[in-house]
């Protein structure tokens, strides 16, 4: 008798275990089914994958992937990308008559999954370029024209995408950068581009270096 009464117990249980659970609502359909709404809030306790949490400081229902939390809302709540991250990077010094494109974009902050430098821009992602300096390299003070070309490339020879090609001309007594922003870049870098500079030959009359600083997104939907 015993055992029959143990054998229906361990039936019900099973049955409650599997049932599908429904809050205000008598026939769920699914293992949680509510008919109402649910308030998400965040906690300081550490997140698994599948992860979901609403972010007052962002505005932002948020869900965690294992490696970090990513925005869940369709529409972004800002007029910039969601997390942009500010790279910087300056030129090795450019003669009269020569270009560079190795130029190496350096992460401000340690930390995160974004890389800690990169050249190339990476597969699926994008650069949106906001500040460029032309500086004079050799250091005198007479009067010298700077005139370089800007432009984003496919590989170190390759040529530069149409629509990209920006140029600088100005003297080394004037040296105001080129500055944009998120919603008005100076140029715009997509993955697997790298910046291309050319110093003229024929009107640039003085060494220099480029001074680059911009932002690294994962889409320009904003």
């Amino acid at each position: 008798m015993n055992r029959y009464y143990i054998t229906l117990l361990a039936i019900f249980v099973s049955v409650v275990l599997s049932a599908q659970v429904g809050v205000n609502n008598s026939n769920p359909q699914q293992t949680l089914d509510v008919n109402g709404k649910i308030k998400v809030g965040n906690d300081g306790a550490t997140p698994t994958a599948g992860t979901m949490r609403f972010n007052v400081l962002s505005g932002e229902f948020e869900g965690y992937d294992g490696a970090e939390w990513k925005v869940l809302s369709l529409e972004k709540s800002g007029g910039a990308p969601s997390e942009p991250e500010y790279y910087s990077g300056e030129t090795n010094f450019i003669r009269v008559g020569e270009s560079f494109s190795s130029l190496i974009l350096r992460r401000a902050r340690t930390g995160g999954s974004n890389p800690s430098s990169f050249t190339t821009v990476p597969t699926g992602r994008y650069f949106i370029v906001t500040h460029v300096n032309i500086l004079d390299n050799n250091g005198t003070s007479s009067l010298e024209r700077m005139d370089v070309d800007m432009s984003a490339i496919t590989g170190s020879n390759g040529s530069p995408r149409q629509g990209t090609r920006l140029r600088y001309a100005m003297s080394n007594h004037d040296t105001r950068p080129i500055i944009g922003s998120l919603s008005s870049p100076v140029m715009i870098l997509r993955g697997g581009e790298q910046m291309r500079f050319s110093n003229r030959s024929l009107s640039s009359q003085t060494t220099v270096n480029v001074v680059v600083r911009g932002f690294l997104v994962d889409d320009l939907d904003y």
